[in-house]
């Protein structure tokens, strides 16, 4: 028991001090008659720095100048990992502009302003080669047609490339992967998860025991609180009716599984439940949309949005599936339950401790 108490322990504190750390980037491509496109891709100044070393004077500030003296090696990088091409052939650079600074939630962004001649033939595009530098990237696309019809696309992992024939089903499905692996890489929302449930395995009194379908039935009811509260806030921020900035939303996520955490240590932690979960919930649903509240600035296809929503319960109903029935094995015992769950919450909230220092001070 205590080789598995010790294990239980390990497995949550061994959460990373860093979540959402990958790169990401924002195209925008606008087709302009038969032949000519419009491009632009706005890249995190830091992936780009990291590629090129773009401070040339080492001095450890990024200025103007040396970023337009690297505008050659930016275009050359731009355009060999990212390709775009119609149903007739490759499409070629017909003219490019000074590059300028977009900011989006999470920092300041450099954009690459190109304009394509293409052959005739629907548009495609393949990112993979942003996906192989960093397996962990992801970009967020917006097509608008000649005809001003518009599509969104996620690409990332192996759904790399987009074609503008991509089918609704096609379409929905990258929404749907992205969800779940939005939950199962967001490090911070899989805590405060943990946390919740394990919260469930407390007793108020020693002569109190709960069997595996009593916690189940409760961790049903926490799941679904917290679904009904993030799918709220990531409606309404996805679609831009909410603008909050990043940095305070990952600061009070952080926060909130510190706080959920340090609950734990209470023998009444499992009273809070499902109000905890929605309490806490509003504010996680604000860090799910963090990335697709800047999509189309708020024009965020609707069943897309939803597709996205159903991939995190997907995933989130699978991890607690799992983590309950090992939850209530490990403390089922007074004893484990009494030093465990503690020991297990207060390593949690140690590592939310470190989040919220790193955040504050982002």
């Amino acid at each position: 028991m205590r080789k598995l108490l010790a294990a239980s322990v390990l497995l949550f504190a061994s959460v990373g001090a860093f979540a959402h750390t990958s790169g990401s980037s924002f195209l925008a491509l606008r087709a302009e008659g038969d032949s000519r496109v419009h491009a632009e891709w706005d890249f995190d100044i830091r992936d780009l720095h990291q590629s090129l070393q773009l401070d040339e004077d080492g001095d450890g500030a990024l200025t103007w100048a040396e970023i337009l003296a690297a505008r050659p090696a930016i275009e050359s990088l731009v355009l060999t990992r990212t390709q775009l091409r119609s149903a007739g052939g490759a499409c070629t650079v017909a003219s490019t502009d000074v590059p300028a600074i977009a900011e989006h939630g999470d920092g300041s962004y450099l954009r690459f302003i190109a304009t394509f001649a293409c052959p005739p033939g629907p548009l495609a595009l393949d990112h993979s080669g942003w996906i192989a530098f960093d397996p962990g990237h992801r970009a967020l696309l917006e097509f608008q047609a000649a005809d001003g019809t518009r599509a969104q696309a996620i690409l990332g992992g192996s759904a790399s490339r987009w074609e503008a024939t991509e089918s609704r089903a096609a379409h929905l499905a990258r929404f749907l992967i992205e969800g779940m692996r939005h939950l199962i890489t967001g490090y911070d929302h899989l805590a405060f998860l943990g946390v919740l449930l394990l919260a469930l395995a407390r007793r108020r009194r020693s002569d109190e025991s709960s069997s595996l379908p009593q916690m189940l039935r409760r961790a049903f009811a926490v799941i679904t609180a917290f679904t009904l509260a993030h799918s709220l806030t990531l409606a309404l921020a996805a679609t831009g009716y909410v603008r909050i900035p990043s940095q305070p939303v990952e600061v009070a996520i952080a926060l909130s599984v510190m706080i959920a955490a340090l609950l734990n240590i209470s023998r009444g932690a499992a009273a809070h439940g499902w109000k905890l979960a929605f309490a806490f919930g509003l504010v996680h649903g604000l860090g799910f949309a963090g990335a697709l509240a800047e999509l189309a600035s708020g024009r965020i296809d609707l069943l897309a949005l939803a597709a996205f929503n159903v991939g995190i319960e997907t995933a989130q109903v699978a991890i607690s599936a799992a983590a309950v029935p090992l939850i209530w094995w490990l403390f089922r015992g007074l004893r484990s339950e009494r030093v465990g769950v503690p020991l297990a919450s207060v390593s949690v909230a140690c590592v939310a401790a470190v989040w919220v220092g790193s955040r504050l001070a982002a």
